[in-house]
Order: structure tokens, then sequence, then C-alpha cells
């Protein structure tokens, strides 16, 4: 679930462009794609906006073909998170994690309905890092979102309809049975489309698991907290960051109280442009930006130096970070597409139960109120995801952070019981999307290879480190 400037949302992680014509009757003609170093091929296939009506979709398609010919051809499908990132311009950067997999099956990258190049459900770009520091961007972004799609049926932009999307695709390209890559909301399509063409799936590699169970935004503020007290103890048990940084969680209490009393006004420097900065600090904000950093162990790593200074009145280096994750965030996101999916199928499903256990976090409801807010802004009914089936057959191999602040790993315990052919590999100290991280690649790898997970070898896993705290500017200690 991907992150923005407002940073309420999960994240993750170019285009291409059409060189000649194929001879053949391919929806997809030879193209470069920017970032990876071999020949590709683009296109559209089309499908209906929904069942009733004649508009038609382009979806934008990308294929990395196989090295290895004769036979039959054989595809990874890589499916997205968000909801609203482009698949085709997500996965072109880490091609070198699945190069490998690239020589014997096609690599078949889908912008889902609603993003990329495929009908895109785009929103008004603003350049407002101050916006992170203060609640109610999220509805700001719709108000001024839906103006746009005003010809637009919202509602046709959904799971179901984009697991039928990928069906369609599957067939254009005259595919069996595929595998399928999924990363976090992308892990709750890949699964809608396995319990729906079950016999199409040869396999499925869902990571950062985001199962149906999982509201958007409903359970941000527990999971995330345990992501960041277990940060805390990790620092605490660190020898030079215990030292540098006791009592770490205490302090950015008394620092979230604080601004509970009164928010901040603060003169800063804008990161990119070194330009004044007019910033409002208040206490939501400032919770939602810590949990948010959480996603990448990188800026994580960060953190108890970061909040050390913004305890004692210094948001500068805080400010920064949330300008990386900003970038990578709203690289390829169409936020429209994030809000038609959890506008009809989340927000309904927030429980009382849900409100009462998350206003007792550090984080409280403050996300909850503000999607509850855009989505009164946003034309989509209440739609029910369908059903997993009690059990799916489809060899699964489940990746988790054991420090992902919104995908933690009983998310994917909580599926097992319904994927009997399943293995859940849990990687120490990562945080948001393992995929790319250590030896997890060539896990990946071999059990695609295999089709099932029988004997995989995962303890390499179990070896991975977090980047070592900063105890200052100067980095971690020597």
């Amino acid at each position: 679930m991907a992150v923005r400037v407002w940073f309420s949302v999960a994240l993750f992680l170019m285009g291409c462009t059409d060189r000649r014509v194929a001879a053949d009757n391919s929806p997809l003609k030879p193209c470069v794609l920017s970032g990876i170093p071999r020949e590709a091929e683009c296109g559209s296939v089309f499908v209906r906006e929904d069942a009733g009506s004649t508009k038609e979709l382009g979806l934008r398609v990308a294929r990395i073909p196989a090295r290895a010919k004769g036979g039959e051809r054989h595809a990874l499908f890589l499916l997205a998170g968000g909801p609203g990132q482009a698949a085709t311009v997500a996965f072109p950067k880490l091609w070198p994690v699945f190069a490998a997999l690239a020589e014997t099956r096609d690599i078949v990258m889908i912008d889902a309905r609603g993003t990329g190049e495929s009908a895109a459900l785009d929103c008004p770009k603003v350049d407002d890092l101050a916006a992170a520091f203060r609640a109610g961007s999220l509805q700001e972004a719709a108000r001024n979102c839906r103006p746009l799609h005003a010809s637009r049926n919202l509602d046709a932009y959904g799971t179901d309809a984009l697991a039928l999307d990928l069906e369609t695709v599957r067939k254009a390209l005259g595919y069996g049975p595929v595998d399928v890559l999924g990363i976090s909301y992308g892990t709750r399509l890949a699964l809608a489309y396995a319990a729906r063409f079950p016999d199409n799936v040869r396999s499925l590699v869902l990571d950062a698991v985001a199962p149906p169970e999982l509201v958007l935004g409903g359970s941000f503020g527990r999971d995330g907290e345990a992501a960041l007290d277990r940060l805390f103890v990790e620092c605490a048990a660190d020898a030079s960051c215990g030292k540098a940084f006791p009592d770490a969680r205490a302090n950015y209490v008394k620092v979230l109280e604080r601004l509970g009393r009164a928010p901040e006004t603060l003169e800063l420097r804008h990161p990119d442009s070194d330009a004044p900065l007019h910033v409002r600090v208040e206490r939501d904000g400032l919770a939602a930006i810590v949990r948010s950093l959480l996603y990448a162990p990188e800026l994580a790593a960060l953190l108890p130096m970061t909040l050390s200074e913004v305890e004692h009145g210094n948001y500068q280096g805080l400010l920064q970070q949330a300008a990386v994750l900003s970038h990578s965030a709203d690289e390829g996101m169409s936020l429209g597409l994030l809000f038609s999916v959890a506008c009809a199928e989340d927000i309904p499903r927030l429980a009382e139960t849900d409100r009462v256990a998350e206003r007792a976090t550090l984080l409280g409801t403050s996300i909850i109120e503000d999607f509850q807010a855009a989505c009164a802004l946003w034309p989509v009914h209440s739609r029910p995801l369908a059903p997993l089936p009690a059990v799916l057959l489809v060899p699964t191999l489940l990746l988790s952070g054991a420090l992902d602040p919104v995908t933690p790993p009983h998310w994917a315990e909580a599926l097992r019981a319904r994927l009997p052919r399943s293995l859940h590999v849990v990687v120490p100290e990562a945080g948001h999307s393992v995929w790319a991280r250590g030896c997890v690649p060539g896990l990946v790898e071999r059990f695609i290879e295999r089709g099932h997970p029988d004997g995989l070898d995962t303890a390499c896993a179990a070896r991975h480190q977090r980047p070592a705290f900063f105890i200052d500017r100067a980095g971690p200690s020597p």
C-alpha cells in the first residue's frame, strides 16, 4: 500500500516507447524500457470499462521475452502495489532482481486500469512538503482530483475488475498457466486472480501480504506502533544507539504530547531548492511521518537520531527524509485508483473495534478520519471483496519483513490455513517488501523454477541484517 506526500497510505516501489512494428498480429511491438538492457515488447490490450458500457480502456502491457527459445512459453506476471502504482514504472528499476528469471520465462508488466498508461486516475501533483506535517491531505487530494475524472465510472476500478483484466491479458498473449508475483496491494490482486482462475495460475509469490481481511487504514496504528516499538528495542540493545539515545520511546511520546498541546510553527529549508519553507507541525502529522519512515530500513536506521533532533526542536533532518520518501512514492502513482479501491472495498468495512483499538495507539485514528473524509468526496459505492476459497491449492511463497509497519508477518500467517501448499519466509529487521533484500531474489527464483515450495532452503533469509543505526550525521558508530 504505497505512500505519497501525505504518508497515510502504504508504499512501494520506464515507460516504454514503440520503436518499430512487428510483423505478426501480436498486440505487443518491439520497444525499449528505460533501465532494462534488453529489447522489450510494448502495447495495449483493450477491455471494456464495465460490462454495461461500450467504452474501452487500453491496458498498457510491457513484456521482456525470455532468452530461452523453443517449447511452450512461460510467463511471470508482476503486479505492483498501492493501489495506484504503475507496473511499468515500478518494476524496471528492479531489473537486477528479476534478470535471472527473465532467462527462462517472459516477464510481463501490466499497468492496472487506472494507473500509468492504462487510463490513469491521476491527481494533481502538489510539491507541498509542509502538508506532510498536518492532517487532512487525503481529503484535500480527493477534492482536487474528483473534477478531473467527472466523466469516468469510478466504480469500474476495483480489485475484481483488475483480476478480470489479468485474465484478458493472459488470453491475449496466448499463455497457459502463469506465475504471478504481487507486492503489497498486488498481493490482494494476485489472490483475487488465483481465487477466480486457479487453473490458470502455476504459482504465487506474495511479498508484503495484504489478505482480504486487511482493511486499508484500519490497522495502521497498531501495526506501525509494533514496528516502531521493535525499532526502539533494537536501538536499546545496540551499544552505540542505546548509549546515544536512551529512553528514545519515552522522549518521542513527550514530543507527541507537546505537539498535542500546541502545534509548532517553523521556518525550514526545502531539501530540493533550499528555499525557505513555512511548516506547521501537528501531532498527527508527525506520527504519520514517523510511521511511514519505517517502510524503508535505510530511513528507519536514522529514526532514533532524527527523533532526538526533533525533541530539541530541529526538524530539518526529518523534512529531508520525508522528501526522499515522497519522491519515491510519487513516481508512477495514480491516487485516484487508491480512492476507487479503498473507498469501495476497505473504508465501508471499518469496524468500531478497529476505531477503538487504533484510538489507543500513538498514531490514533487520524488516518481513518482522513480516509473517511476523502471517501465522502469520491463517488463510489460499497463493494464487497470476493471471498477467498476455504482452500487454495496454488503453490505459494509468502514473504514478510519482520519490521513492516503495514503488512507485518501476522497477516501472511493468517492466510496459511487456506494455502496448504505454501511456505512463509520472514526476513528479520526488514521493512515493507523484501523481494529485493539479501538472498530473497534467489529464493524467489528457485521457487518459481520448481513451481512448489517443498524442500526450499530459506536459512539465508534469517541472516539478513538491518542497516546500522546512525548515531550522528556522520553515520553509524565505527
